[in-house]
């Protein structure tokens, strides 16, 4: 698949790679860069992704190592992001904040490596169409196909109708190891990894369908949350300000684990995710992320067994004298707004989508925001008729496992830090009373 990449490339003005993760794309769109540097003096090369993390720790790690352990000095001097041959002779790194990084390129030979494509804004595939223009262009766009509705998505399109040679999908079970039943590349894919996809996200995740199969994935009309809307998320950068809420999603034994998560105004980052605990041990573990964080507002999945923590969690309180507001959630309890949501979970589900939707939600990017991205894709909802009206339901988790997917226990802390409070419902004892 590498070798296909790489000819596709030396032969085509654009060639488009959706593949599953793991498969060594970035490793050998790192070669390319490299590759074309070489073979065309005074060519430049532009290389970008959604972040400048990616940007950084991805392909120009890539390239520095491959630079360094070179059989042949390569030349030139490389640095964090940029590689100078020469003033009009270079290679360089931009976020796809920048479109205009990339309009203003000019040379014979140009190639453009697009990393984690999906997440590639407009603007920046339209600066790239005015630069096919030159006598050499080359345009590689790869990644993980998360998101059915962008730029990537259309590049593949496209693609498949006029020059299906250079569309190169990989699966998973197409990469060595799988191919093998063993490990013979270590750091590809394996295939105790696809099962682990498999068990925590299911089949039917529109990120397992991304992330496995190298496919985009058909969401659903009903699908709560869009991949498009995720992976921007992933790569949003907001501040530290604003309502500091740590919520927390109980689980006791089982397969389903504890998650806790602190969100700091937009920022929802995970400070807890366990399996096999008792109560006990999640409230010890509960308090001395209260004790180390300070949250102005702690939200515990009060039903079930998650009604002992909450006890607990109060019981430590009154002991210390301070603490912060106990929120106990019951999802199933009426909403704040009965008229339009049918439960609290689902008033809690809707106003988190909302903030999906206009790009106000900043996730951490890295595996563990697969975890929770892979849950709030996969959740549906749909109207429910209530005598005269119509309310929304989001569908519960008996619901989503009878479709084979696993509880979205980081979806529900995630919700949980964002739902309304429910003022009749919180026990005030705030800091320093």
């Amino acid at each position: 698949m590498q070798e296909r990449i790489a000819l596709s490339v030396r032969d085509n003005r654009r060639t488009a790679v959706p593949s599953c993760h793991g498969a060594g794309k970035s490793k050998v769109g790192a070669g390319l860069c490299l590759w074309f540097g070489i073979a065309f003096p005074g060519c430049k090369i532009a290389t970008t992704a959604p972040s400048f993390r990616q940007v950084k720790n991805i392909i120009w790690a890539n390239m520095r190592q491959m630079h360094e352990r070179a059989l042949m000095p390569l030349g030139g001097e490389l640095f964090t992001t940029r590689w100078e041959m020469d003033p009009e002779w270079y290679a360089f790194g931009f976020t796809t904040k920048d479109p205009d990084a990339v309009s203003g390129i000019h040379a014979p030979e140009i190639f453009i490596l697009l990393d984690e494509a999906a997440g590639i804004l407009n603007p920046i595939w339209k600066a790239i169409e005015g630069l096919t223009s030159s006598a050499f262009p080359r345009v590689l766009s790869i990644g993980n196909p998360t998101d059915p509705t962008g730029g990537f998505k259309k590049e593949c399109d496209d693609l498949a109708a006029t020059n299906p040679e250079a569309l190169i999908r990989i699966s998973a079970f197409d990469t060595p190891n799988l191919q093998a039943g063993k490990i013979v590349i270590p750091g590809l894919t394996t295939q105790e990894w696809v099962e682990e996809r498999k068990r925590d996200w299911g089949e039917e995740s529109p990120l397992y369908v991304a992330k496995v199969l190298g496919e985009f994935p058909d969401q659903a009309d009903d699908a709560l949350i869009r991949m498009s809307w995720a992976e921007k998320a992933k790569v949003a950068e907001f501040d530290d300000s604003g309502e500091r809420v740590l919520a927390v999603d109980v689980a006791r034994f089982g397969r389903n684990r504890t998650v806790a998560y602190l969100r700091e105004g937009r920022r929802y980052r995970r400070h807890l995710r366990k399996m096999g605990l008792d109560t006990v041990q999640v409230a010890n573990l509960v308090w001395e992320l209260i004790e180390d964080l300070e949250p102005d507002r702690v939200v515990i999945d009060d039903s079930g067994v998650g009604g002992g923590v909450t006890d607990q969690i109060r019981d430590k309180i009154r002991s210390a004298g301070r603490g912060p507001e106990i929120d106990a959630f019951n999802g199933q309890n009426q909403a704040n707004d009965p008229d339009k949501y049918s439960n609290r979970r689902t008033e809690g589900y809707w106003t988190l989508r909302g903030d999906f939707r206009e790009g106000l939600v900043d996730i951490e990017d890295g595996d563990e925001s697969d975890d929770v991205i892979s849950q709030l894709t996969s959740i549906r909802y749909r109207t429910r008729n209530l005598g005269r009206q119509e309310v929304l339901q989001i569908e519960t988790k008996d619901e989503m496992e009878r479709r084979g997917m696993p509880s979205p226990d980081d979806a529900d802390a995630i919700m949980m830090s964002r739902a309304p409070a429910q003022q009749s419902k919180v026990v005030r004892l705030a800091w320093g009373s």
